[in-house]
Protein backbone atom coordinates (compact mmCIF):
# COMPACT_ATOMS: atom_id res chain seq x y z
CA UNK A 1 0.00 0.00 0.00
CA UNK A 2 1.38 3.41 -0.96
CA UNK A 3 1.94 6.03 1.70
CA UNK A 4 -0.72 8.74 2.06
CA UNK A 5 0.05 11.92 0.14
CA UNK A 6 1.30 14.83 2.23
CA UNK A 7 1.51 18.50 1.30
CA UNK A 8 3.41 21.35 2.92
CA UNK A 9 1.09 24.19 4.04
CA UNK A 10 3.33 27.24 4.54
CA UNK A 11 0.51 29.64 5.48
CA UNK A 12 -1.12 27.46 8.12
CA UNK A 13 -0.31 27.51 11.84
CA UNK A 14 -1.26 25.53 14.92
CA UNK A 15 -2.46 27.40 18.00
CA UNK A 16 -3.10 26.35 21.59
CA UNK A 17 -6.17 27.77 23.34
CA UNK A 18 -6.26 27.39 27.11
CA UNK A 19 -7.68 28.66 30.37
CA UNK A 20 -10.50 27.95 32.81
CA UNK A 21 -12.92 30.03 30.70
CA UNK A 22 -11.75 28.81 27.28
CA UNK A 23 -14.90 26.86 26.40
CA UNK A 24 -17.36 29.61 27.32
CA UNK A 25 -15.31 32.35 25.68
CA UNK A 26 -14.83 30.56 22.36
CA UNK A 27 -18.49 29.51 22.42
CA UNK A 28 -19.28 33.23 22.21
CA UNK A 29 -16.94 33.80 19.25
CA UNK A 30 -17.16 30.70 17.03
CA UNK A 31 -19.88 30.06 14.45
CA UNK A 32 -20.10 26.41 15.47
CA UNK A 33 -20.52 24.43 18.66
CA UNK A 34 -17.46 24.43 20.94
CA UNK A 35 -18.98 22.39 23.77
CA UNK A 36 -17.82 19.01 22.50
CA UNK A 37 -16.50 15.95 24.30
CA UNK A 38 -12.81 15.65 25.09
CA UNK A 39 -10.84 14.55 22.04
CA UNK A 40 -13.65 15.50 19.62
CA UNK A 41 -13.07 17.80 16.62
CA UNK A 42 -14.36 21.34 16.21
CA UNK A 43 -14.71 23.38 13.02
CA UNK A 44 -15.80 27.01 12.91
CA UNK A 45 -15.41 30.46 11.41
CA UNK A 46 -14.73 33.83 12.95
CA UNK A 47 -16.85 36.54 11.38
CA UNK A 48 -17.39 40.25 11.86
CA UNK A 49 -20.50 41.53 13.62
CA UNK A 50 -21.83 42.18 10.09
CA UNK A 51 -21.22 38.55 9.08
CA UNK A 52 -18.15 38.84 6.83
CA UNK A 53 -15.73 35.90 7.01
CA UNK A 54 -12.38 36.55 8.68
CA UNK A 55 -10.98 33.10 9.55
CA UNK A 56 -11.75 29.41 9.05
CA UNK A 57 -10.56 27.12 11.84
CA UNK A 58 -10.38 23.37 12.33
CA UNK A 59 -9.46 21.97 15.70
CA UNK A 60 -9.80 19.37 18.41
CA UNK A 61 -10.59 19.52 22.09
CA UNK A 62 -7.72 18.31 24.20
CA UNK A 63 -7.95 14.98 25.94
CA UNK A 64 -5.91 13.10 28.51
CA UNK A 65 -4.75 10.76 25.73
CA UNK A 66 -3.48 13.65 23.63
CA UNK A 67 -1.66 15.19 26.59
CA UNK A 68 -0.05 11.85 27.47
CA UNK A 69 1.26 11.50 23.90
CA UNK A 70 2.52 15.07 23.73
CA UNK A 71 3.40 16.16 27.27
CA UNK A 72 5.07 19.36 26.01
CA UNK A 73 1.54 20.79 25.59
CA UNK A 74 1.12 20.72 29.35
CA UNK A 75 4.76 21.72 29.87
CA UNK A 76 4.02 24.95 28.01
CA UNK A 77 1.45 25.78 30.68
CA UNK A 78 -1.37 25.03 28.29
CA UNK A 79 -3.61 23.62 30.98
CA UNK A 80 -3.30 23.87 34.73
CA UNK A 81 -2.47 20.51 36.29
CA UNK A 82 -2.68 18.98 32.77
CA UNK A 83 -6.48 19.23 32.90
CA UNK A 84 -7.60 18.52 29.32
CA UNK A 85 -11.01 20.09 29.89
CA UNK A 86 -9.47 23.53 29.51
CA UNK A 87 -7.86 23.44 26.09
CA UNK A 88 -8.23 23.25 22.32
CA UNK A 89 -5.79 22.75 19.50
CA UNK A 90 -6.58 24.90 16.43
CA UNK A 91 -5.16 25.08 12.91
CA UNK A 92 -5.84 27.95 10.49
CA UNK A 93 -4.44 30.09 7.69
CA UNK A 94 -5.38 33.19 9.66
CA UNK A 95 -3.67 32.92 13.06
CA UNK A 96 -3.38 36.69 13.30
CA UNK A 97 -7.19 36.97 13.21
CA UNK A 98 -7.56 34.64 16.19
CA UNK A 99 -4.81 36.37 18.13
CA UNK A 100 -6.32 39.78 17.44
CA UNK A 101 -9.79 38.60 18.48
CA UNK A 102 -8.42 37.27 21.76
CA UNK A 103 -6.41 40.44 22.37
CA UNK A 104 -9.42 42.67 21.71
CA UNK A 105 -12.16 40.75 23.50
CA UNK A 106 -10.64 38.80 26.38
CA UNK A 107 -11.18 41.14 29.34
CA UNK A 108 -11.27 39.37 32.70
CA UNK A 109 -11.71 35.81 31.42
CA UNK A 110 -9.05 33.17 32.01
CA UNK A 111 -8.26 32.58 28.32
CA UNK A 112 -4.92 32.35 26.53
CA UNK A 113 -3.93 31.69 22.92
CA UNK A 114 -0.46 30.99 21.55
CA UNK A 115 1.10 29.80 18.30
CA UNK A 116 2.92 26.49 18.15
CA UNK A 117 6.12 26.84 16.16
CA UNK A 118 6.79 24.40 13.36
CA UNK A 119 5.72 23.68 9.78
CA UNK A 120 2.27 22.30 9.01
CA UNK A 121 1.43 19.58 6.48
CA UNK A 122 -1.90 18.23 5.24
CA UNK A 123 -2.03 14.44 4.93
CA UNK A 124 -4.79 12.89 2.81
CA UNK A 125 -5.71 9.85 4.87
CA UNK A 126 -8.58 8.39 6.87
CA UNK A 127 -6.20 7.68 9.74
CA UNK A 128 -4.10 10.16 11.67
CA UNK A 129 -0.37 9.41 11.50
CA UNK A 130 0.84 8.01 14.83
CA UNK A 131 3.11 10.08 17.06
CA UNK A 132 2.29 13.34 15.27
CA UNK A 133 0.03 16.12 16.52
CA UNK A 134 -2.93 16.29 14.15
CA UNK A 135 -6.31 17.90 13.61
CA UNK A 136 -9.05 16.54 11.29
CA UNK A 137 -9.51 18.66 8.15
CA UNK A 138 -11.45 18.01 4.92
CA UNK A 139 -10.04 14.85 3.36
CA UNK A 140 -7.48 14.08 6.03
CA UNK A 141 -5.45 15.67 8.81
CA UNK A 142 -3.28 18.70 9.35
CA UNK A 143 -0.18 17.71 11.29
CA UNK A 144 2.49 19.68 13.10
CA UNK A 145 5.84 18.52 11.76
CA UNK A 146 8.78 18.12 14.15
CA UNK A 147 12.15 19.60 13.20
CA UNK A 148 13.31 16.16 12.08
CA UNK A 149 10.76 14.10 10.20
CA UNK A 150 10.58 11.52 7.40
CA UNK A 151 7.36 12.74 5.80
CA UNK A 152 7.70 13.11 2.02
CA UNK A 153 6.06 16.43 1.16
CA UNK A 154 4.52 17.61 -2.10
CA UNK A 155 3.95 21.23 -3.06
CA UNK A 156 0.77 22.90 -1.84
CA UNK A 157 -0.36 23.71 -5.39
CA UNK A 158 -1.25 20.07 -6.10
CA UNK A 159 -3.39 19.90 -2.97
CA UNK A 160 -5.23 23.07 -3.99
CA UNK A 161 -6.01 21.45 -7.36
CA UNK A 162 -7.42 18.37 -5.65
CA UNK A 163 -9.45 20.54 -3.28
CA UNK A 164 -10.86 22.57 -6.16
CA UNK A 165 -12.02 19.37 -7.88
CA UNK A 166 -13.76 18.36 -4.65
CA UNK A 167 -15.54 21.71 -4.37
CA UNK A 168 -13.54 22.88 -1.35
CA UNK A 169 -12.91 26.66 -1.44
CA UNK A 170 -9.50 28.06 -0.59
CA UNK A 171 -9.55 30.89 1.91
CA UNK A 172 -7.77 33.91 0.48
CA UNK A 173 -8.22 32.76 -3.12
CA UNK A 174 -11.94 32.14 -3.31
CA UNK A 175 -12.85 34.67 -0.62
CA UNK A 176 -12.59 38.42 -0.13
CA UNK A 177 -13.23 40.92 2.65
CA UNK A 178 -16.91 40.87 1.65
CA UNK A 179 -17.43 37.07 1.68
CA UNK A 180 -20.22 35.68 3.85
CA UNK A 181 -19.74 32.03 4.93
CA UNK A 182 -23.00 30.75 3.32
CA UNK A 183 -21.73 31.99 -0.05
CA UNK A 184 -19.13 29.20 -0.02
CA UNK A 185 -21.70 26.48 -0.53
CA UNK A 186 -23.81 23.96 1.34
CA UNK A 187 -20.88 21.71 2.25
CA UNK A 188 -18.97 24.61 3.82
CA UNK A 189 -22.08 25.84 5.61
CA UNK A 190 -22.78 22.44 7.18
CA UNK A 191 -19.21 21.95 8.36
CA UNK A 192 -18.49 25.37 9.82
CA UNK A 193 -21.81 27.00 10.79
CA UNK A 194 -24.30 25.95 13.49
CA UNK A 195 -27.58 27.85 13.27
CA UNK A 196 -29.11 26.44 16.46
CA UNK A 197 -26.36 27.38 18.92
CA UNK A 198 -26.44 30.44 21.12
CA UNK A 199 -25.21 33.93 20.46
CA UNK A 200 -21.82 34.69 18.93
CA UNK A 201 -20.37 37.63 17.04
CA UNK A 202 -22.14 37.86 13.67
CA UNK A 203 -24.82 35.32 14.62
CA UNK A 204 -27.77 37.65 14.00
CA UNK A 205 -26.70 38.36 10.41
CA UNK A 206 -26.00 34.72 9.54
CA UNK A 207 -29.25 33.59 11.13
CA UNK A 208 -31.18 36.17 9.10
CA UNK A 209 -29.57 34.85 5.88
CA UNK A 210 -30.40 31.29 6.88
CA UNK A 211 -34.00 32.19 7.65
CA UNK A 212 -34.32 33.93 4.28
CA UNK A 213 -33.11 30.72 2.65
CA UNK A 214 -30.35 31.94 0.37
CA UNK A 215 -27.52 34.36 -0.32
CA UNK A 216 -27.24 36.54 -3.41
CA UNK A 217 -23.92 35.03 -4.53
CA UNK A 218 -22.49 31.51 -4.47
CA UNK A 219 -19.02 30.07 -5.06
CA UNK A 220 -18.95 27.16 -7.49
CA UNK A 221 -16.58 25.09 -9.64
CA UNK A 222 -16.75 25.14 -13.45
CA UNK A 223 -15.02 23.15 -16.20
CA UNK A 224 -13.44 24.98 -19.13
CA UNK A 225 -11.35 23.85 -22.11
CA UNK A 226 -8.59 26.47 -21.74
CA UNK A 227 -6.97 28.31 -18.84
CA UNK A 228 -8.45 31.66 -17.89
CA UNK A 229 -7.02 34.49 -15.82
CA UNK A 230 -7.86 35.33 -12.24
CA UNK A 231 -10.73 37.83 -11.97
CA UNK A 232 -11.88 37.12 -15.54
CA UNK A 233 -15.55 38.10 -15.82
CA UNK A 234 -18.21 35.41 -16.13
CA UNK A 235 -21.10 36.22 -18.46
CA UNK A 236 -24.50 34.75 -19.11
CA UNK A 237 -25.41 33.89 -22.69
CA UNK A 238 -27.67 36.92 -22.70
CA UNK A 239 -24.66 39.17 -22.12
CA UNK A 240 -25.06 39.96 -18.42
CA UNK A 241 -22.02 39.86 -16.20
CA UNK A 242 -22.85 37.34 -13.46
CA UNK A 243 -19.56 36.78 -11.63
CA UNK A 244 -15.78 36.50 -11.67
CA UNK A 245 -13.09 33.82 -11.62
CA UNK A 246 -11.34 33.23 -8.28
CA UNK A 247 -8.83 30.57 -9.40
CA UNK A 248 -8.00 28.29 -12.35
CA UNK A 249 -6.11 24.98 -12.15
CA UNK A 250 -5.47 21.94 -14.33
CA UNK A 251 -6.65 18.59 -12.98
CA UNK A 252 -5.31 15.33 -14.40
CA UNK A 253 -8.81 13.83 -14.77
CA UNK A 254 -11.14 16.80 -15.25
CA UNK A 255 -8.90 19.15 -17.22
CA UNK A 256 -9.11 22.89 -16.57
CA UNK A 257 -11.18 23.81 -13.53
CA UNK A 258 -12.29 27.25 -12.46
CA UNK A 259 -13.52 28.51 -9.12
CA UNK A 260 -15.94 31.39 -9.55
CA UNK A 261 -18.23 33.52 -7.43
CA UNK A 262 -21.55 33.88 -9.25
CA UNK A 263 -24.92 35.47 -8.82
CA UNK A 264 -27.14 32.82 -7.27
CA UNK A 265 -29.61 32.64 -10.13
CA UNK A 266 -26.80 32.24 -12.67
CA UNK A 267 -25.10 29.25 -11.10
CA UNK A 268 -27.27 26.73 -12.98
CA UNK A 269 -27.29 28.57 -16.34
CA UNK A 270 -25.03 28.27 -19.41
CA UNK A 271 -22.05 30.59 -18.89
CA UNK A 272 -19.19 32.21 -20.74
CA UNK A 273 -15.86 33.34 -19.29
CA UNK A 274 -14.02 36.30 -20.75
CA UNK A 275 -16.75 36.47 -23.41
CA UNK A 276 -15.43 33.43 -25.27
CA UNK A 277 -14.79 30.36 -23.11
CA UNK A 278 -17.84 28.16 -22.44
CA UNK A 279 -18.04 27.02 -18.81
CA UNK A 280 -19.90 24.03 -17.39
CA UNK A 281 -20.62 22.95 -13.83
CA UNK A 282 -18.27 20.23 -12.60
Amino acid sequence: MSAPRAFLRPERRFLLAAGADVEAWWQGQATNEMRVALGEPVAFCLVEATGQLRAVVDGIRLSADLLSKFPFLADKGLVQNSDPEHGYLFVTENPEVLLRRANDYVILEDVSLSILNGPVATILSDDQPPNLIGVPVPGGFDILLPEEHSVSLEAEEELLTLRLAEGVPQIGLDTSEKTLPPELGEWFDKRYIHYAKGCYMGQEVLQRIHSRGHVNRVWTVLRVSEPVAFASPVWSHSGDRVGAVTQCRHHSEFGWLVGAILKRDAAQSPLLIAEREAAHLL
